[in-house]
């Protein structure tokens, strides 16, 4: 439906997408709905609908947690937009929603911290130690027992050092025994997950003197 516009778990793309239809359809503030299921049944937000904009070319409505509208109450709605005037147009916004609504192109994608953090690491620029501090400290908050990733991250910082430098000098065999030495600590309980991981990381493969 042209005067539709579903959008999930990106309040970005929400503002992003109210800002844009209303620089082109010159919508004023006054002409713009917004509406919480939360708040009001779907009933009486249907109710809504006829209202004609005053200041603007388009009406622009805006229904918030669509994730709790009900089956039924989606097969209705969505009925009752599609017979809606080309003067009106809906966003949806929420988590999810029931068919017969389809989750739209704008739909955010859910990372893991193991995908972010794996990406992050993807995306450095050369061998820059601050970042990759900043990276490892990132994953550590969120998952401060889980060892095994940060081990592979390290792994892949240190490859790429030895991929831009295109030599194999003592300083980075020396860093790839460490961090051996540092998987096998961690899985016989010498080196504990937390704060004690955080120390050695930094002290062994990021200090001003390594």
């Amino acid at each position: 439906m042209k005067n539709l516009i579903v959008i999930l778990r990106d309040i970005d793309k929400l503002k992003e997408i109210v800002s844009e239809l209303k620089e082109k359809y010159s919508i004023n503030d006054f002409d713009i709905k917004i509406y919480d299921v939360e708040k009001m049944e779907i009933k009486r937000i249907i109710n809504e609908f006829d209202y004609y904009p005053v200041f603007s070319e388009k009406l622009l409505f805006i229904i918030k947690n669509t994730e709790k509208i009900s089956k039924n109450d989606c097969e209705m709605l969505y009925n009752y937009i599609k017979k809606l005037p080309s003067h009106i147009i809906v966003i949806l916004y929420g988590m999810s929603i029931n068919p017969p609504f389809e989750e739209s192109k704008f739909k955010k994608e859910i990372l893991s911290p193991e995908n972010i953090f794996f990406k992050d690491i993807y995306s450095l620029k050369g061998t820059d130690k601050k970042k990759m501090i900043e990276i490892l400290r990132n994953y550590i908050k969120v998952r401060e027992k889980n060892f095994t990733p940060l081990i592979s991250g390290i792994e892949i910082y240190l490859k790429n050092i030895l991929i831009k430098e295109k030599k194999l000098t003592e300083q980075i065999i020396k860093k790839f025994e460490l961090l051996h030495n540092l998987d096998y600590f961690l899985k016989i309980g010498i080196v504990e997950p937390g704060a004690e991981l955080e120390i050695y990381l930094f002290s062994y493969f990021f200090s001003s003197s390594n």
